[in-house]
């Protein structure tokens, strides 16, 4: 397995040199088009959530490089050679698979250790971390969502022509469902993987997606491993005995009609589902939850603090530094001292108060 690795390894990167070179483009025209010395990593981190086109951008290029990472052997005639190694199938698919995953992690790294270098450039005084630990954990989730599209590559590249096809029809059903107002459907878009929740400036990855994302992967892989066997002489006298005996083409007629028929219900769905009888708000009860927590006060340095009794521990620390920050930026600015107390609400929302 391991010179199949290597081998994978050397063929892959030029798809590696292109992920890497399409951030650099984006960091380039980020240079030249904005203002990379203005914002801390935090300020960029709570930033860059909700764009698609980053991780479409993603998915193009591991689709493009999966989808000749199997099938190129028996394209190219040298699925033969590879059967003659003291290798098995098994290995030898473990091989690609695994190299694979390791040249599709180009574009993540590159992108986080970009991101660290801009913060690192671009921190102030009130920012105390270089956020280690979080693009650490951005790499690990984008990584992720790069094997699963590796996996839905590996799995449509058998269809040869029609894997391209499939995946425009694929892409279609998603956004016929997603207009009939279920609340599952978003559950199926994978390229949300990215979409992170911030707790201040630290990304939260959306669990709940990227279990399905990896669901989704697990089985384009699992597809993919079992049509790779059957391009082999055992699978070959398989489907050979079935034909003579008759079975081979039922099954396939049967596949076809499954495939037409679960199409077929969904467009059916969707024509009862956008009827102008319907009225979707009246399948549904909903119902609004407002989380509520106990308010806090304190006071230091002139200021009187009002915060959530839950983010106490984030309190502190701030609190502590008010007197000093606020001498400091008075005797910058040279204004005289303000008389009285100043009331700070402290919400979650600041970026910097973390």
């Amino acid at each position: 397995m391991t010179p199949i690795f290597r081998k994978e390894l050397r063929a892959g990167i030029p798809f590696a040199c292109l992920m890497v070179l399409v951030r650099i483009v984006e960091e380039i025209s980020g240079w030249v088009t904005g203002y990379p010395d203005i914002y801390s990593l935090g300020d960029m981190i709570g930033q860059g959530g909700g764009s698609l086109e980053g991780p479409l951008i993603y998915f193009l290029l591991c689709f493009a490089y999966g989808y000749g990472l199997l099938i190129r052997e028996k394209d190219e005639g040298t699925l033969e050679f590879l059967d003659a190694l003291p290798a098995s199938r098994t290995q030898i698919y473990l091989g690609k698979i695994l190299a694979g995953c390791v040249i599709v992690a180009a574009m993540p790294l590159t992108w986080n250790t970009t991101l660290l270098v801009h913060g690192w450039l671009g921190r102030d005084s009130l920012e105390t971390s270089l956020y280690l630990f979080d693009s650490f954990w951005t790499f690990l989730v984008e990584w992720f969502a790069g094997i699963v599209y590796l996996g839905i590559a590996v799995a449509l590249s058998f269809l040869r022509r029609f894997a391209f096809l499939v995946l425009a029809l694929l892409f279609l059903g998603y956004l016929k469902l997603s207009t009939m107002d279920l609340s599952w459907v978003r559950w199926l878009n994978i390229l949300e993987v990215f979409d992170y929740t911030y707790y201040g400036s630290h990304p939260v990855p959306p669990w709940g997606k990227i279990a399905v994302a990896g669901a989704i992967g697990i089985a384009g892989f699992l597809a993919a491993y079992f049509a790779y066997l059957a391009q082999g002489d055992r699978m070959g006298r398989v489907a050979g005995a079935l034909d003579r005996r008759g079975c081979l083409k039922p099954l396939l007629a049967a596949g076809a009609v499954s495939v037409v028929l679960v199409w077929l219900g969904i467009f059916i769905y969707y024509i009862v589902k956008s009827g102008p009888d319907y009225d979707p708000d009246a399948e549904r009860e909903v119902q609004v939850v407002y989380e509520s927590w106990e308010t806090s006060r304190a006071s230091g340095g002139g200021y009187d603090f009002i915060y959530p009794a839950n983010l106490e521990h984030r309190a502190e620390g701030l609190i502590e530094l008010a007197g000093e920050t606020h001498r400091q930026v008075r005797e910058f600015l040279g204004v005289p001292q303000v008389d009285g107390t100043i009331v700070a609400n402290l919400g979650s929302n600041d970026p910097h108060f973390a």
